[in-house]
C-alpha cells in the first residue's frame, strides 16, 4: 500500500484539478470534434475552405500566446486560465447555432483566440509536478480523461446515426453535441478558476486591464529575447517542431474526409475505430509515463515516432473498417507517449521562470499526429502550422494521397533527426 502510495503522491492539489478538468473538458469536446470537416462540409465549405479556416485560425490563435506566457509568467497563471478557459468554452454556442460554414470559421478563429491561456495552463502543470515524476503525472493528466472519453466520439457519431443521413440529418446531429460541449466547458472553467492554486511567486502587482498596451509591448518585444536566451541542446527540438507543424497540419483535418471518400468509412463507423483507438489509449498511457521516468524521454519520443511512421504507412494501403481500426489503434499508442515524453524533456530543460514564454514560442506537449483539429503550438509555429494547413486543403482537392505521402516522408525524417540532434539534459530542471 505504501508503494503505490509513493507511486500516485503527486496526485494532490492542483495536479488533482488540472487532471478532472481535463476529464471533463475532454469528454465534452470530444462529442463532436472527429466530425467537425463533415460538419463544415455539410455547411457548404468545400475542402480548401477548410484549409484556409484552419490556417487562419492557428494564425489567430498562435499569435497571442506571447501575450499569454508574458501574463504567466510576470503576472500569475491561475486567473489568466480560469477566465479563458470561459471565453473558449462561451465560443461553443458559435458552433451549435452557425447557420453557415463561415460562422464556424469566426468561431474557430475566436476559440483559438482564448486558447492563449495554454502556455499559462502548462505552466502551473510543469511547476506542480517534481522531476523523476513528471512523465507520471502528464500521462495520468491524459489517463484519466482518456477513460471518460473514451466513448464520447462513438456516441457522437451513434447521435448522428440516430438522426438519419445527409446533410441535414448531420447538421442538427452536431448542433446538439456542440450544446454538450458548452456546458462541459463551462463546468471545466469554473473548476480551474475556484480551485487552483497560483505556482508562480511573483513581486509585480495584480494584472489591470488599463495596463493591456504596455504589457501587450513588453511580451512581443520580449519574443526576440527569450529566443536568443534559448539553451543550445533546445534549438533541436524548435527545428523538428517546424517540420512536424508543417506536414502534421496539412492533413490533420483530412483523416474522416478521406477515410469516407476513399474507404467508404461512415460517421459511426469512424466514431467506433476511436472509441478502439481510445481504449489502446487508456491501457498504454500510464505504463507509458512510468517508462518515460525509468528509461528516459528520448527512447519514447523515438518509439513514438516509429509507431507513428507506422501508422501513416498503414493507412495509405487501408482497405475498409479493421485496416482503419488498425491504423488509428498504432497511432494511438505512438499518440500516448507524446506528451508524457516531450513534456517531461521539455520541463526538464527549461526553468520555471521560462515555462510560460517557452510555452508561448513552441508549445509544451511535442506534436502529436491529429487526426481531426490542426495540431497546435507557439507563435514560432505559425509559419509552417498556417502554411501547411491551408496548402493541405488544396492537396486534398488535387489528390487525396499526396498529402499522406508527404507526412509519412517527414515522420522519416523527422525519426533521423531527433536519433542524431535531441538529448537529455545531464540535471533537470525543478
Amino acid at each position: 500500500m505504501n508503494n503505490k502510495q509513493s507511486f500516485f503522491s503527486f496526485f494532490q492539489g492542483n495536479i488533482r484539478v488540472l487532471v478532472i478538468g481535463r476529464a471533463i473538458w475532454t469528454l465534452g469536446s470530444s462529442l463532436p470534434s472527429p466530425y467537425y470537416t463533415l460538419y463544415m462540409l455539410a455547411l457548404g465549405a468545400t475542402p480548401s475552405d477548410i484549409g484556409l479556416i484552419n490556417s487562419l485560425a492557428i494564425i489567430g490563435g498562435m499569435s497571442v500566446e506571447p501575450l499569454g506566457g508574458y501574463i504567466a509568467d510576470r503576472r500569475g497563471r491561475v486567473k489568466l486560465v480560469g477566465i479563458f478557459t470561459f471565453g473558449f468554452a462561451i465560443c461553443y454556442s458559435i458552433f451549435a447555432f452557425a447557420p453557415d460554414w463561415r460562422f464556424l470559421g469566426i468561431g474557430q478563429i475566436l476559440q483559438q483566440m482564448c486558447f492563449f491561456y495554454s502556455p499559462g495552463l502548462n505552466a502551473i502543470m510543469s511547476d506542480s509536478l517534481r522531476p523523476g515524476t513528471r512523465g507520471r503525472g502528464y500521462a495520468l493528466e491524459r489517463t484519466f480523461p482518456l477513460a471518460l472519453s473514451m466513448v464520447a466520439p462513438y456516441l457522437g457519431g451513434l447521435l448522428i446515426s440516430h438522426y438519419g443521413t445527409g446533410d441535414a440529418a448531420l447538421i442538427s446531429a452536431m448542433r446538439q453535441l456542440y450544446i454538450l460541449s458548452l456546458i462541459f466547458g463551462l463546468v471545466t472553467a469554473y473548476l480551474r478558476l475556484r480551485y487552483l492554486k497560483e505556482t508562480l511567486t511573483s513581486n509585480d502587482p495584480p494584472f489591470k486591464l488599463r495596463e493591456l498596451p504596455n504589457v501587450i509591448k513588453d511580451a512581443y518585444t520580449g519574443i526576440w529575447e527569450t529566443i536568443k536566451w534559448l539553451p543550445h541542446n533546445f534549438k533541436p527540438i524548435v527545428y523538428l517542431q517546424f517540420i512536424q507543424t508543417f506536414f502534421i497540419s496539412m492533413t490533420a483535418p483530412f483523416w474522416i474526409y478521406y477515410a469516407k471518400n476513399t474507404l467508404g468509412i461512415t460517421a459511426p463507423e469512424w466514431g467506433t475505430v476511436l472509441l478502439f483507438s481510445g481504449f489502446t489509449g487508456i491501457i498504454s498511457i500510464f505504463p507509458i509515463g512510468y517508462l518515460v521516468d525509468r528509461i528516459g524521454s528520448k527512447k519514447m519520443i523515438m518509439i513514438s515516432m516509429f509507431l507513428a511512421i507506422i501508422s501513416v504507412a498503414l493507412f495509405l494501403q487501408a482497405t475498409g473498417f479493421w485496416s482503419v481500426t488498425l491504423v488509428l489503434v498504432v497511432l494511438a499508442m505512438s499518440n500516448s507517449i507524446v506528451t508524457p515524453a516531450w513534456a517531461s524533456l521539455i520541463a526538464d530543460m527549461i526553468p520555471r521562470d521560462r515555462r510560460g514564454r517557452i510555452n508561448a514560442l513552441v508549445g509544451e506537449n511535442g506534436i502529436g499526429v491529429s487526426t481531426s483539429r490542426t495540431t497546435g503550438g507557439g507563435i514560432l509555429l505559425v509559419i509552417p502550422a498556417s502554411l501547411g494547413a491551408s496548402i493541405g486543403g488544396y492537396l486534398i482537392e488535387w489528390n487525396m494521397t499526396v498529402p499522406f505521402m508527404l507526412l509519412l516522408g517527414a515522420l522519416i525524417i523527422c525519426f533521423l533527426f531527433t536519433f542524431k540532434f535531441v538529448h537529455e539534459p545531464q540535471k533537470a530542471e525543478v
